[in-house]
């Protein structure tokens, strides 16, 4: 199982002067993402890198990810992955994001301090566009010049890759494997990741309830399992194939910060089988 998350950061610290493009709705605070990393573990789950999560040995491992290089994410998560001892990737865009200030994202010396902090580095386009909505020229650019600037600034391979919005079609995911990437994650959930997957890893966002059903069902490997082999599996995934699947959540401006409410995105229960050239998200 992959963990997504995005913004790490008490309420009353998130700005009042917020941009469409940041997300501010897929917050969770401190004191949530510890009390969930906790609980995970005391549930038996096994926290790994990335390099150890692809070898798909051990049913409850489960691999901790944060998209879009976040200031917050940088300042109140990675104090509590260091204290309780737990491997992250970072996915970041290397570019900013128009209108966004600067000083909202990590910054490079911030980003080499995550690689001695033990953390895993990823990219995430130069500047978050929608991959499968964009001509494939635009799309490569996106997805190479942020593996070359990362590599530059940290003078390590950059090995992993996440899509914006969760969006690909089968010509984007040739992009990032010929690219040079190992993997790669989109954003739907429920599915069971293993070999077939490599390049559209599922991700699940857990709700910032501490006794949220959802977030109980997600991370139950026996409810997984039997959603897997329900009817309405093959249904959704027969869907899927003739037509675009949801797409993650897509940020706007009018979306608040609603502080214990479900931050659930649309899933489709996806066994991992091969991707047409339609849009996947």
């Amino acid at each position: 199982m992959i963990l997504i998350y995005h913004h790490v950061c008490p309420l009353e610290n998130i700005p009042a002067r917020q941009f469409p493009q940041e997300g501010w709705s897929y917050t969770v605070t401190p004191d949530d993402l510890e009390r969930q990393l906790n609980g995970l573990r005391e549930r038996g789950f096994r926290f790994v890198d990335f390099d150890r999560y692809l070898s798909f040995a051990e049913p409850n491992q489960l691999l901790v990810t944060f998209d879009d290089g976040w200031r917050d994410a940088f300042d109140y998560a990675v104090p509590i992955l260091e204290r309780l001892q737990i491997p992250a990737t970072f996915f970041l865009i290397t570019s900013g994001m128009p209108g966004v200030p600067a000083d909202r994202h990590i910054s490079p010396t911030q980003i080499r301090q995550l690689l001695r902090s033990g953390m895993t580095v990823g990219a995430h386009t130069q500047s978050h566009q929608t991959l499968d909505e964009i001509p494939l020229e635009v799309a490569k650019k996106e997805i190479v010049g942020s593996k070359t600037r990362l590599e530059d600034w940290t003078n390590e391979p950059i090995r992993y890759f996440a899509y914006p919005f969760g969006r690909f079609n089968r010509r984007v995911m040739e992009t990032v494997r010929e690219a040079g990437f190992q993997a790669a994650c989109g954003a739907q959930g429920w599915g069971t990741n293993n070999e077939l997957c490599r390049y559209r890893l599922h991700r699940d966002m857990l709700s910032p309830r501490r006794f949220s059903i959802m977030n109980r069902l997600r991370t139950s490997s026996w409810f997984r399992q039997l959603m897997q082999l329900s009817p309405s599996q093959n249904a959704n995934h027969d869907a899927a194939s003739e037509k675009s699947a949801p797409e993650f959540p897509r940020r706007n401006a009018t979306s608040p910060v609603l502080p214990g409410r479900e931050l659930e995105s649309p899933s489709l229960f996806f066994t991992c089988e091969p991707v047409d050239d339609r849009t996947v998200s």
